[in-house]
């Protein structure tokens, strides 16, 4: 058996003063990788394996493991590719972490709090995971009722393209501004009223569906008609979309289902968070002492 101190050298691994990869057919991609990471027989980021060595430096199979696993590029075609993309940015990324850390920016105020940020939403995150792991998903009698209930959001579906115009400011004056917008004012004199109240806007395409948009958007979007607006609230600002075409786009049972899934379970895991939140509030008897901030107003459709 290794001792303590003999199990550290070996998760070390050897420093060399070339830097080495060593990849090959032993890592032909994620599922590989989270193999050596389960293989290694080190724990708490130490690993028997170091991918990448050199002069003071090394990369562990479990770090290169834990960025291939968060990364949504990775695939079965392309996890190759992928995989050396991956390993040579996490090297750059570890060579100016070392660097920062030797000119003591860990200790910056700055960067201090941005690490406890970072943990602070890991750790909420884990423990959510945690609380919702064993809630099953619902069934298929509870999805035919859910279903037959919303025949706006999935028999009678919807589907708009759209110009979709964001509005983020100072909450009247952007209620001004896309007062200004509804009320067919030209563009550029909109852009021109909302940058002299510091106003952003930005445009994009898109299309909102009966499915994907929020439930009190559902009405708006089956009422819209070709060249109305369509007004929301989307996190601290507010969506304008100009409806350029209409489709009717219904879904059946079998094609709603996994949606239905999905967002009940997604429901019951919100009701659990929810509940668990609750508690924390009260045991910890958190109390607000700043005002709160005021809200965005709600826009009529044109």
């Amino acid at each position: 058996m290794l001792s303590a101190s003999a199990h550290q050298e070996r998760c070390a691994g050897s420093r060399k003063a070339k830097l080495r990869l060593r990849l090959g057919a032993s890592l032909p991609g994620a599922s590989a990788a989270l193999g050596l990471l389960l293989l290694a027989g080190c724990h708490g980021g130490n690993h028997s394996q170091d991918i990448a060595s050199g002069k003071d430096f090394s990369l562990s199979a479990g770090e290169l493991a834990q960025a291939l696993a968060s990364s949504p590029q990775v695939s079965k075609s392309n996890a190759e590719a992928v995989r050396d993309q991956v390993l040579h940015k996490l090297i750059d990324e570890k060579l100016l972490a070392n660097a920062a850390t030797k000119e003591g920016l860990d200790h910056e105020p700055a960067t201090i709090q941005t690490l406890m940020a970072a943990q602070r939403s890991i750790l909420a995150r884990a423990y959510a995971m945690k609380l919702t792991a064993g809630i099953g998903a619902p069934g298929e009698p509870e999805i035919a009722a859910y279903y037959q209930a919303n025949p706006q959001i999935f028999a009678n579906r919807v589907s708009a393209d759209v110009d979709e115009y964001l509005f983020q400011g100072p909450p009247q004056a952007t209620a001004n501004v896309i007062r200004l917008f509804n009320s067919g004012t030209p563009l550029d004199r909109v852009v021109a009223v909302a940058t002299q109240q510091g106003v952003l806007i930005s445009r994009q395409d898109a299309t909102l569906t009966s499915d994907t948009v929020p439930l009190d958007v559902v009405a708006k979007l089956d009422a819209a008609t070709v060249g109305s607006n369509i007004a929301f609230g989307s996190n601290s600002a507010m969506i304008v979309a100009h409806v350029n075409v209409l489709r009717q786009e219904p879904l059946n049972l079998s094609q709603a289902a996994p949606l239905i899934r999905e967002k009940l379970l997604q429901q019951r895991k919100s009701q659990v968070l929810k509940k668990e939140l609750d508690r924390l509030r009260a045991v910890a008897d958190v109390k607000i002492n700043v005002a709160p901030a005021a809200r965005q107003p709600a826009q009529q459709t044109k």
